[in-house]
C-alpha cells in the first residue's frame, strides 16, 4: 500500500550547501529506486536549532514530501539515514488529507526561526504552540487549555515533534 510521507532531515552544519544536496540526493535516489515518487523538496538552508544537537546549534534543514510503499519506509531509516553520520536528526511523518503541501509553506528571512506550520499543518489551533506550554516548557493539561481529548493529543504530538527535531526547546531557562 502506497502512502504519502513527509521527512524532515537535519544535516551537519560543517557541510557546504553542495555537500548537503548530495546527502539529500542519496535519500531521494533511494525513494525513486524503490518505486516511490518524490512530490516536493524544500530546503531551508542553514538554520539555528532550538537546542544543541550533537554539540551543533545550527544545521541544514530539508523537508521532503514523497509517496512510498509502507513496507519500505523503515528501510530508509536503516539503510540510508542511520548509516550516514552527516545526518543529525530525521523524522518521517505520514501525511493526512488536511496537511499543507510544501509549496504552501513560505519562510522569509525574518521568520526563518518560526517554523510552527512546517511539521504540522492540519489544524488551525496548532499554529502557535507556545500557548499550550507553561513558562518552563511543560505541556499544559487539556482542562487548562479547554481542549477535547483529541485536540490535546494533537497539540502534545505537535509539541513533541518540534522538540525532537530541534525546532522547539525542551525546557525554558531563566
Amino acid at each position: 500500500m502506497i502512502r504519502s510521507y513527509r521527512s524532515t532531515c537535519l544535516l551537519q552544519p560543517a557541510l557546504s550547501a553542495e555537500e548537503a544536496e548530495v546527502e539529500l540526493n542519496k535519500v531521494l535516489d533511494y525513494i525513486k529506486h524503490n518505486g516511490g515518487e518524490v512530490l516536493n523538496v524544500k530546503s531551508f538552508g542553514l538554520v539555528r536549532t532550538a537546542y544543541p544537537i550533537q554539540k551543533n546549534s545550527r544545521s541544514h534543514l530539508f523537508v521532503v514530501d514523497f509517496s512510498l510503499d509502507t513496507k519500505l519506509i523503515n528501510n530508509i531509516s536503516t539503510n540510508i539515514v542511520k548509516v550516514n553520520s552527516n545526518i543529525l536528526r530525521y523524522m518521517h511523518v505520514q501525511l493526512d488529507k488536511e496537511s499543507k503541501s510544501l509549496t504552501d509553506i513560505n519562510v522569509s528571512e525574518k521568520t526563518r526561526m518560526k517554523k510552527e506550520d512546517m511539521l504540522e499543518g492540519n489544524s488551525a489551533f496548532l499554529n502557535d504552540l507556545t500557548n499550550f506550554t507553561g513558562l518552563t516548557g511543560k505541556i499544559q493539561s487539556r482542562l487548562a487549555n479547554r481542549f477535547s481529548a483529541k485536540q490535546a493529543r494533537l497539540a502534545a504530538r505537535a509539541i513533541k515533534r518540534r522538540r525532537f527535531v530541534g525546532l522547539a526547546p525542551f525546557k525554558v531557562r531563566f
